[in-house]
């Protein structure tokens, strides 16, 4: 959808005029339950595993918040960063889309965990944030460096987005 009609549609539905999308020039986050339910639909909680290059054992637990958007609403994320006090913007290249991402931990406990503790998420969002938060306070007390601390994170992992069978 974002990026246009398929061939497909196009040969079927000819007389289709697209319409251009608004330019979205959010200079500030005024309300935090916009900000919640922006994120419901737009934002992601992830866990990666980063394998460390030639050591088949050692790998790495990032948490990660993402909010990907169009390149012309870079307003909007360049807002996020100031709104949330952490972040950073990535351009992303071929596709013209920003990612705005969180991974420092201690921004994830202190920032991104409270301020959906504060304006909750609903529906499957909201599954997804609480696999997040149960693998960060795992981190936060080190249980990631121990077999059955990673083994969780990893089940947490494989059931969140689109690994989620609802």
């Amino acid at each position: 959808m974002n990026l246009g009609l398929s061939d497909k549609l196009k040969i079927a539905f000819p007389n289709t005029i697209p319409v251009i999308r608004p330019l979205v020039n959010l200079n500030e986050i005024r309300n935090p339950h916009w900000l919640a339910g922006f994120v419901d639909g737009e934002g992601c909680f992830s866990i990666l595993v980063i394998k460390k290059p030639g050591l088949d054992e050692i790998k790495t637990i990032v948490l990660e918040f993402k909010v990907t958007q169009h390149t012309r609403d870079n307003k909007l994320l360049e807002s996020l960063v100031k709104y949330l006090d952490c972040g950073n913007i990535y351009y992303l290249k071929g596709i013209n889309a920003l990612d705005f991402k969180v991974r420092a931990f201690k921004d994830i406990d202190e920032k991104i965990i409270p301020f959906f503790i504060d304006y909750p998420l609903h529906g499957v969002k909201l599954l997804n944030y609480f696999d997040f938060v149960k693998a960060a306070e795992i981190i936060q007390t080190k249980g990631h460096l121990t077999e059955k601390g990673l083994s969780e994170i990893l089940l947490f992992k494989g059931k969140m987005n689109s690994l989620r069978s609802y």
